[in-house]
């Protein structure tokens, strides 16, 4: 007889975290969701009412099944009238399916309240800027919270959706406010309760009331964010990052050299975030009158050749964060081609290569074809590459010939440490794009 056995975290009656074993035998294994039953109001082994909550699990089988983001869509309907939640880690990528019920929510004065954790310093303000956007703070209702601590994780994972019928959903689990931990690719598991379904609402209730009471209470470790300002003192204060610190990757831990990984490559393609509605750089005009694009952030990168340098090369990290793809999948990246003369050109549709025995990824650019030859030593184009939206960027290669040039290596020799790569990488560089605007002559490449 076979015996399944997993332990699944959910809240007691105190909304402290506690554990439940969840056991089944019998000739096979046992896939897919399972119901609960629990006792309410008793001690162990006594009798009382005798209520179901779901147990949620991704790591066998389709991961894409039981991840969170299926849940997420089917609770996140048109009827909801407030929700609360509080992630360890939290990343924009995972805003997109929230952002249509929080701009309504925010539109509507219902109530929001927010707690994410920004464990090491990691969570990004661009991120929280844009959680500003949506949540339309400042306002009477929208509550948000970074909290962050020099010897320990904020790591709760839970969510609370309340609908004008009265009635209350949950999680409880492992998953994070992240692209990975929604999409199915992280394996990932929880309890899931619906007051519909016969799960207590004073319980319900207490995951809601467990986030607001940071609010009340106001711990040491919580910084409270009522705007854009905010967004920017944390970012001084070392609480929020611009840029993620650069993690060890797997090649570079020399594990393929050893064992042939398995890959969970099939997940959910979760809604992208809309870089459009968020306007929180000021909005400059040049003498002449054209509008400059001031918003998200750019990647200023010398260009690796003279073989095929067209293929502009890059580390798996830029590729993640900056790019916002995963490498070696089928996501796909729009490069619009920018020149001096001609202004915006036609959409360049890619899909990440690698190169083979590289740690490097890369994506082909038409202008290196336009250009030609690659110059001659020592110095080395510079491709300059504007986020303007979710897997989208305007992009730009800037030749030693070219007037822009000496500003821009300039530019880059002041800012490549920023990021803290390692020295024997090419020189490369993240700022928002107010910033590279300000030392570009005559701003070409952010006009409108």
């Amino acid at each position: 007889m076979a015996l399944l056995a997993g332990w699944a975290e959910t809240p007691s009656r105190s909304c402290l975290p506690c554990k439940i074993l969840i056991c089944a035998a019998g000739g096979g294994a046992m896939y897919g969701p399972i119901r609960v039953t629990y006792g309410i109001g008793r001690p162990h082994g006594g009798r009382g009412a005798v209520e179901t909550m779901r147990y949620i699990d991704n790591g066998i089988g389709d991961p894409r099944g039981e991840a969170l983001f299926p849940w997420l869509e089917s609770v996140l309907t048109e009827d909801v009238v407030g929700i609360h939640w509080q992630s360890g880690f939290f990343e924009r990528s995972a805003l997109g399916l929230f952002i249509p019920t929080l701009q309504r929510l925010a539109e509507e004065e219902r109530a929001v309240a927010a707690l994410i954790g920004s464990n090491d310093g990691e969570t990004q303000c661009a991120a929280v800027h844009e959680l500003v956007v949506a949540l339309g703070l400042p306002r009477p209702n929208a509550l948000l919270g970074v909290v962050r601590y020099s010897d320990g994780f904020f790591h709760p994972k839970t969510l609370h959706v309340r609908y004008g019928s009265g009635r209350e959903v949950a999680y409880v689990g492992s998953s994070n406010m992240t692209l990975r931990g929604m999409n199915g690719l992280n394996v990932e598991a929880g309890i899931v309760l619906d007051s519909d379904e016969g799960d207590p609402v004073e319980l319900l209730t207490g995951i809601k009331e467990a986030v607001r009471e940071w609010f009340v209470v106001r711990p040491d470790g919580l910084f409270v964010v009522n705007g854009h300002d905010d967004v920017v003192q944390l970012e001084q204060q070392g609480i929020l990052t611009r840029v993620r610190a650069r993690r060890r990757t797997t090649a570079e831990g020399g594990v393929r050299d050893r064992v042939q990984l398995a890959s969970r490559s099939h997940r959910h393609r979760i809604p992208p975030v809309d870089d459009g509605n968020v306007r929180r750089l000021r909005a400059d005009v040049t003498e002449t009158g054209d509008e400059i694009r001031h918003d998200g952030d750019v990647l200023v990168a010398e260009l690796a050749g003279p073989g095929r340098w067209g293929q502009a090369a890059f580390p798996q990290w830029f590729i993640e964060n900056f790019f916002e793809v995963l490498p070696g999948d089928d996501d796909v990246l729009s490069l619009f081609p920018v020149t001096e003369s001609d202004g915006v050109g036609e959409v360049e549709e890619q899909r990440c290569g690698y190169k083979e025995g590289s740690r490097n990824w890369y994506y082909e650019l038409g202008l290196a074809a336009e250009i030609g030859a690659y110059p001659e030593p020592p110095h080395k184009p510079i491709g300059v590459f504007h986020r303007t939206d979710n897997q989208t960027c305007h992009y730009t290669i800037i030749m030693p010939s070219d007037e822009s040039y000496e500003p821009l290596a300039a530019f880059l020799a002041e800012n490549r440490e920023r990021l803290n790569r390692p020295r024997n990488e090419l020189p490369r560089t993240i700022v928002q794009a107010v910033e590279l605007s300000d030392a570009w002559p005559d701003k070409w490449f952010f006009r409108e």
